[in-house]
């Protein structure tokens, strides 16, 4: 069996996956091959895995996707940062703040671009990283900025080094699901 999953995206749920599966199919050997969203919809297309794990982008004529669940955008931040005081954050009040974006070689940008913090990537002192949340995350633990980033990213992280709250007006969320 062979599969992509995106970086980052399934790395908490990925282990007790494989592990059910290869007590029902102990003879199978597995394939895992981390890739970006865009690249595990192209490799699924092309035959060279059976199925991936991704970020929901548009039916097409050869592939299909079906959820599994919604993920939520939260803050990320400090536990000693003002907005971890916070039930909930909305995605405007991030201008007060330093932020962590990710760049444009990321699925995770056609999800936020249009929000109204976009612009304020630019201005000094905030931070961009270009591939994945988890040097954003190194970041964001540091001390430096917060980030914005599917809740499901800090599901890798220990316990009482970040925290994460609730992005809203708008809510928004990534569907992930199976390709």
């Amino acid at each position: 069996l062979e599969f992509r999953r995106v970086l980052f995206r399934s790395t908490t749920l990925l282990p007790s996956v494989i592990a059910a599966y290869s007590r029902l199919h102990a003879h199978n050997g597995v394939r895992i091959i981390d890739v970006h969203g865009e690249e595990a919809w192209h490799t699924v297309l092309q035959g060279k895995a059976d199925f991936g794990i991704s970020a929901m982008k548009e039916n097409g004529p050869d592939i299909v996707f079906e959820k599994l669940f919604d993920d939520p955008y939260v803050v990320a931040c400090c536990p000693d940062h003002a907005l971890a005081r916070r039930d909930t954050v909305r995605w405007n009040e991030l201008r007060r703040h330093r932020l962590i974006s990710v760049g444009r070689l990321s699925g995770y940008r056609t999800h936020v671009d249009f929000l109204p913090f976009q612009n304020v990537v630019s201005r000094p002192g905030n931070y961009q990283v270009e591939h994945s949340f988890s040097i954003g995350l190194e970041l964001v633990e540091a001390g430096l900025a917060v980030i914005p980033v599917p809740r499901l990213a800090l599901s890798r992280i220990r316990d009482g080094h970040i925290v994460g709250r609730p992005l809203v007006e708008p809510q928004l969320a990534r569907t992930i699901g199976i390709i």
